[in-house]
């Protein structure tokens, strides 16, 4: 297979140093040419040359994804492995799409950067690691390992942010003893919606990612990486990362539940203050409203029953009311 440079290779040279010139020529100094590219490649988004040099040299296309078509099937020697990243930068949550191509031989990421931020884990795994380089499995096996820490990270930043909003709710309990009002109450629910956005989107990149760490567990070129049992042991670490955000979904609809039960428990309360009000001042507005009837306007009226019958009136136009404010 011829390598894809942009100059003259050797083209006896081994597999290994092969892809070291590959990665050389391509990447220049980004990577270690002796230990990280002997195996992988990483693809820029935006580089359509070197794009197109690894499609006809190596037959990697990226195309679909690049063109916003990944539903499409690609023939040939590699796996294609989308994967969805959430990761922190700063105080803001990152979220890219990397697609792994995963062949024998190499290891291709199509990322929004290089280096990319999330991997920069791996990469020091794999230079102190050289299971990790010897074959393209390895290299999958770690950026797959760092991808899962990337999200571990941002649910420990959702954690914290989803215990202050816990504490902004107990702490409305505690000190007014109503629940909370309206607007703090959307203040809440709008920052648990945020939140659970991320998470979200981390249970999806944990789907992914268990898609493509059980692709490397049920491979036999696995087997015979070196790699043993540690794939295995990805594969249920990105399983307990998943659970884990399951738990946080559920804590926050949970949370959002309880914020809305302290805006009914304020509503409770406001309907309450009324209901004493209204059984306040009824009874003298109606007594009032009796001592000023006056019926002598009326010749033709007998006072006396007309004012029972207004007195009937104004008693259960008083009564009725307060009768269904108790039920409420």
């Amino acid at each position: 297979m011829p390598a894809p440079s942009m100059a003259a290779c050797p083209s006896a040279a081994p597999a290994g140093g092969r892809s070291s010139i590959i990665a050389a020529e391509v990447f220049g100094d980004n990577l270690d040419t002796e230990t990280l590219g002997m195996h992988w490649i990483p693809l820029h988004a935006g580089d359509d040359h070197i794009a197109a040099v690894l499609r006809e040299r190596l037959g990697v296309d990226f195309t679909p994804w690049r063109d916003g078509d990944a539903g499409l099937a690609i023939p040939g020697d590699y796996t294609y492995l989308p994967v969805p990243v959430n990761y922190c930068r700063g105080e803001t949550i990152e979220r890219e799409t990397i697609v792994f191509a995963l062949g024998a031989e190499f290891l291709i990421t199509l990322q929004p950067a290089e280096p990319f931020t999330p991997f920069e884990t791996a990469i020091s795994a794999m230079r102190g690691d050289a299971t990790l380089t010897a074959s393209s499995y390895g290299v999958a096996f770690a950026l797959l390992g760092a991808l899962n820490a990337a999200s571990e990270r941002v649910l420990d930043r959702t954690a914290r942010q989803l215990n202050a909003q816990r504490d902004v709710i107990a702490e409305a309990g505690a000190e007014h003893g109503h629940g909370m009002g309206a607007a703090a109450v959307r203040t809440v629910i709008h920052r648990l919606g945020e939140i659970e956005r991320i998470v979200s989107r981390v249970r999806e990149t944990q789907s992914q990612l268990a898609v493509a760490a059980r692709r490397l567990d049920n491979d036999l070129a696995t087997r015979t990486s070196g790699l043993g049992g540690r794939v295995g042991v990805l594969v249920a670490d990105v399983d307990r990362v998943a659970r884990r955000a399951e738990r946080d979904h559920d804590a926050l609809r949970f949370l959002a539940q309880s914020a809305t039960a302290c805006l009914g428990a304020r509503h409770s309360a406001m309907l309450r203050l009324l209901t004493a009000v209204v059984a306040v001042f009824a009874p003298p507005t109606m007594l009032a409203a009796v001592y000023a009837a006056d019926f002598t306007w009326l010749p033709d009226l007998d006072p006396i029953p007309a004012l029972f019958v207004f007195v009937v009136v104004t008693a259960l136009a008083a009564a009725l009311p307060l009768r269904k404010l108790g039920r409420n």
